[in-house]
């Protein structure tokens, strides 16, 4: 929800990892590691006005590659092609 609505995250590794490995759009952690989460925590903290204009671009190209328009492009795509 939190992409949905513009807002860089912090996640486990195990969600959507397709994701966060073509777009920055916040950051992981290993999943079930509580020591790795605090470490994420901080720096994500810590290092966020420095990495927002980062997001922020992740996010923006996130947004384009799954928006509702892009989705609908490929499923003319996918139509045109079984013509």
């Amino acid at each position: 929800t939190a992409l949905g609505f513009g807002k860089p995250v912090i996640a486990s590794d195990d969600m959507n990892p397709e994701v966060f490995e073509a777009f920055k759009v916040g950051e992981t952690f290993r999943s079930g590691d509580l020591e790795d989460l605090q470490r994420v925590l901080t720096e994500f903290i810590n290092g966020y006005a420095e990495r927002q204009a980062e997001y922020e671009a992740g996010l923006r190209a996130a947004f384009e590659e799954y928006s509702p328009k892009a989705f609908a492009e490929r499923i003319e795509g996918i139509i045109r092609e079984q013509r």
